[in-house]
């Protein structure tokens, strides 16, 4: 055993490194790590399927989702375990085995080409580059793309370097690059990774060019085997995302495809010295009020123990020593890393200067460079590297140096020297305990990523796998970030992590211009119980259904919906609409928005869904042969009022358009027909008709003229929500003394006499935070400090949004006003006026008069035309085959007519048809969904609606797949082929 151990024993320390995710489960059964980017599947059979198409229709109303193939081979590793029967924590614990161990074996694997027969240093160079803060993150999201950078990095490049100084043969090298690029291909789930890991293997080639000018041939035919391998076997999400991006011209940055671009906030902390320390997460240094980490608790501890912050400069120290005994033999791998150090130093600290300006220029003026927009998540595996190899190279180089020389071998001893490491090793262990004992997964904190399913979200999936409904499920709260008691926090609903039902929910990423506002228009008619208008709304999304999570963690609160046929499974309520058209119909005409999106958000309860909502001077649209006879326009109306008096209780609005006969619909916001007065004496007609709905008041049939005409809508009677007694009456809560008192009974005096600090807080009466107010005072300062006067919405300790303003030293009378725009949730709203001291203790004092908080009167008003044909709407049937394939039957025509695909808009999705359809004019529907206007040349058609990006994913895997073909059988067919001229020599 003892010779075992001393003969393998860096072996078996690989192996125990590799087991380092069993220490994250000890102690916690029947839990799983779940939560933001981690989003582990709760039905990996569901989330592998969906790598083999470019479109995910999951998702909102769908999404180009090219780069996600890529994907395919991190999820095969769930998938395996989970079709062989092992329960979902097993699977995870096996996932997460996998690719821990696959770092260790990509770094051990470099360090035994870089460090051949020197097993201290070879360890050195894995336990650096397994173990560091940087990983921290990465492990804590499971970030595919980051995982497979940090696996590749090693492999490619110790395979590059075998193949130049072992001489590798050809068939080998494509053997082993294809292999190793099918592991790492989830790179490609962010392509800027993978550009960063083909960026490491080019370095190296371009670095070794001078060390090997007689190698030139064969290092430049490595360098091209390797890159063309890679690309090839990667083509088969290159070519389809190729095509999304250079198809629309437009798609130059992050924005133009939906992404936010935040590199800005990511660099605020990445000062050089930060990354030169690993420590550039931002989320470390997000702090509370009291100055407590908000996401990262240990992260006090390498901010402030003397211990973590000298540890923090211990490798840093050994890359310059490293530097300073250079092995002559290897000045080609301290070039490399030296170009390595200054590309993931510099280009990590993103937009942080000294250096950002530069890295400004570069994504302003080269093109997609702004999908970096995580400069130091990206660029940071280059720094690790490099430490991880100058550190091995170091202990390599005191070995040899000193092992053998007599007087130093009695100072720097081996043993010394392993006793060093030793060590280092174990200070390395305590210094990056979070990543060891699972700490990174804040398993103390209500934000924890371990989280235990209930039973009822299996009782869901079990009923949606049964479902028969094809209509999609739109998700109440409305949270971006999706929270629930039992502890999953997500950036996509929970529902998408085990079905392939179609859902829209709140999304940092995916609703889009179109459906964004719609969404929000449903929740705020839920908040507000417009029940009758939400369920009219989902019509335009296909939807069917509205999940109430009962059981978030969310400001906004789910309510019983009354009247309407609901499935309940725990803390889960779905309620049922069965009056829905489907993804694929057939329209009687049009609506031109000449508005905004009020439109989508305000009018839509109130439109025919049956009718296709289109941008005004939409190019396609005015193509349409009768498109004036058949549209519908729509006008917001202006408030000419609003601006010079928007609490005054009769508002003025001006009409301008098209001599027609029109419905005038506006919006109650909170009040009743009966509240309001409509005054346009030269419109109304005894034909004028009046109805009501739960959020509109509509007068049907009024004839208008050309010509410019104002409407005056009477509301009620303002009132100041503050009550001037309770304001007042803040002159005694504040103890003045008597010769501060003014005659003026209507002055609030704001005495602070400089002992303490003082505060007033005067509730806002009758606070409905579904309307704006206006909130304004005069004040008058006289000496001392000034007072802050801030508004407050909160809901018991929970404060929803605070507006503050500070008084100027004004010694004349002024005045202030705040719009105020609160958080659409239950809640109250307060002002609170603060009297600060400060350390002179010096007095104070503020006069205030007329504080007033009023509502801002600021309903809309829509014009909707009334006198439009329709048009024949025939029979449509179709069958959905996959995300990217419907087939359509549409029967009945007799004319030219509207056919509308309730999914998200992209000129990708194209009609395909065997009989000549020619090419159907093709625009944006309900701004956000496809229609096309189709020649009625027959009664009968049967087309595809096709996504065309698909057929470039399927060229692109043939190609990938002949690549891994060719690779795999090139070395047993090479070697065949070399046994066979021996023999016949």
């Amino acid at each position: 055993m003892k010779q075992i151990i001393k003969e393998h024993w860096l072996t078996i320390i690989m192996f125990a490194m590799s087991l380092t995710p069993l220490l994250w489960f000890v102690g916690r059964p029947d839990v799983i790590i779940n939560g933001l980017d981690t989003n582990f599947p709760l039905d990996p059979l569901v989330w592998f399927e969906r790598r083999f198409f470019v479109w995910n229709d999951t998702i909102g109303t769908g999404a180009d989702a090219t780069t996600s193939t890529s994907g395919w081979f991190f999820h095969l590793i769930q998938v395996i375990p989970h079709v062989l029967g092992f329960n979902l924590r097993h699977v995870q614990i096996i996932s997460l085995v996998f690719w821990f161990s696959s770092i260790v074996f990509g770094s051990y694997y470099l360090s035994r080409t870089f460090l051949k027969n020197n097993k201290l240093a070879q360890l050195i160079l894995v336990f650096i580059y397994t173990y560091n803060i940087y990983l921290f993150n990465t492990w804590e999201n499971v970030k595919v793309a980051n995982l497979a950078v940090m696996v590749g990095l090693p492999l490619f490049i110790g395979l590059a370097n075998r193949y130049v100084f072992d001489a590798l043969s050809n068939g080998k090298l494509l053997f082993y690059s294809v292999l190793f690029s099918m592991i790492t291909s989830g790179a490609g789930i962010n392509p800027a990774y993978i550009i960063t890991l083909m960026g490491g293997v080019i370095i190296y080639f371009l670095t070794i060019l001078p060390f090997r000018k007689r190698e030139i041939r064969h290092i430049f035919l490595g360098a091209m085997l390797m890159s063309v391998v890679i690309i090839m076997s990667n083509l088969y999400w290159v070519v389809p995302f190729s095509h999304f991006m250079l198809a629309d011209r437009a798609v130059l940055t992050l924005e133009n495809i939906g992404y936010t671009n935040w590199v800005a906030a990511l660099s605020e902390n990445t000062s050089l010295l930060n990354v030169i320390r690993l420590q550039g997460a931002w989320d470390w240094y997000a702090v509370d009020q009291s100055g407590f980490p908000m996401y990262i608790p240990y992260a006090l501890n390498y901010f402030y123990k003397l211990p973590f912050i000298l540890f923090s400069f211990v490798v840093p120290t050994l890359v310059i020593i490293s530097y300073i005994l250079l092995n002559n033999k290897k000045n080609y791998l301290y070039v490399y890393t030296g170009i390595m150090l200054v590309i993931g130093i510099f280009m990590g600290a993103g937009l942080h200067e000294p250096t950002g300006s530069l890295y400004n220029l570069m994504a302003k003026y080269i093109p997609y460079f702004s999908f970096f927009r995580s400069p130091w998540y990206i660029f940071t595996p280059y720094v690790i590297l490099a430490y991880a190899v100058l550190s091995g190279l170091l202990v390599e180089n005191i070995l040899k140096r000193f092992g053998d020389k007599k007087i130093l071998n009695i100072i720097l001893g081996k043993r010394l020297i392993y006793l060093g490491v030793v060590i280092f090793v174990i200070g390395g262990l305590l210094y990056e305990y979070p990543l060891i004992t699972g700490k990174i997964f804040r398993p103390q904190k209500s934000d924890s990523f371990f989280v235990k399913i209930p039973d009822y979200v299996w009782e869901t999936k079990k009923y949606l796998d049964n479902s028969e409904s094809s209509a999609r499920i739109v998700v109440y709260p409305e949270d971006e970030l999706e929270q629930f008691k039992w502890g999953y926090r997500g950036t996509e609903t929970v529902l998408n992590l085990f079905s392939s039902k179609e859902t829209v929910a709140p999304s940092f990423v995916f609703l889009g211009k179109g459906l964004k506002p719609i969404l929000q228009g449903i929740y705020n008619n839920i908040k507000q119980e417009n029940y009758d208008s939400v369920f009219k709304s989902l019509s335009f999304l296909n939807a069917d259904t509205l999940f109430m999570k009962n059981d978030a963690v969310s400001i906004y609160h789910s309510k019983e919906i009354p009247e309407k046929d609901k499935l309940v499974f725990g803390e889960w309520t779905f309620y049922q609409n069965a009056d829905y058209p489907g993804k694929i119909l057939t329209a009687n005409g049009l609506y031109t928005n000449n508005s905004d999106d009020s439109v989508f958000d305000t009018l839509l309860p109130y439109l025919d869904p049956n009718r296709v909502i289109t941008l005004a001077g939409d190019s396609e649209v005015n193509k349409i042969d009768n498109s004036q006879d058949i549209k519908k326009n729509i006008f917001q109306l202006d408030n000419t009022t609003y601006g010079s008096n928007p609490v005054g209780n009769r508002q003025r609005y001006l009409i301008n358009v098209p001599e027609g006969i029109y419905e005038l619909a506006i919006e109650k916001r909170g009040y009743n027909g009966s509240d309001l007065s409509v005054i346009f004496p030269d419109l109304l007609n005894k034909d004028t008709e009046i109805v009501e709905t739960d959020t509109f008041y509509i007068l049907k049939n009024i004839k208008v003229t050309q010509g410019e005409h104002n409407v005056d809508i009477v509301y009620p009677e303002n009132s100041n929500l503050i009550s001037k007694d309770l304001v007042l009456k803040g002159n005694e809560n504040l103890h003045i003394k008597g010769e501060e008192l003014l005659n003026n009974d209507n002055v609030l005096i704001v005495f602070n006499d400089g002992i303490n600090e003082k505060s007033l807080i005067v509730p806002v009466d009758e606070f409905n935070p579904y309307a704006n107010y206006l909130f304004s005072y005069e004040y008058k300062y006289i000496y001392g400090n000034t007072p802050n006067v801030n508004i407050v919405q909160e809901s018991g300790a929970a404060k929803y949004k605070v507006l503050p303003t500070k008084v100027d030293e004004d010694t004349d009378w002024n005045k202030k006003e705040i719009f105020v725009e609160p958080v659409r949730a239950s809640s109250t709203m307060n002002v609170v006026i603060e009297i600060p001291v400060d350390s002179r203790e010096k007095r104070s004092k503020t006069y205030f008069e007329n504080i007033s908080f009023k509502r801002i009167y600021d309903n809309k008003l829509f014009l909707i035309e009334q006198n439009a044909d329709t048009i024949h709407t025939p029979t449509v049937s179709f069958t959905k085959v996959n995300p990217t394939k419907y087939k359509v039957k549409v029967e009945n025509i007799n004319d030219n007519y509207l056919l509308v695909f309730l999914e998200k808009y992209s000129p990708n999705w194209n009609i395909v048809s065997a009989s000549y359809l020619g090419k159907p004019l093709h625009f944006s529907a309900h701004g956000y969904a496809n229609a096309w206007y189709m020649p009625g040349n027959s009664t009968t058609q049967e087309f595809t609606i096709f996504y065309t990006t698909q057929k470039y994913y399927y060229f692109g895997l043939f190609v990938s797949l002949a690549t891994v073909v060719i690779c795999v059988l090139i070395f047993p067919l090479y070697n065949y082929v070399k046994r066979s001229k021996k023999v016949h020599k």
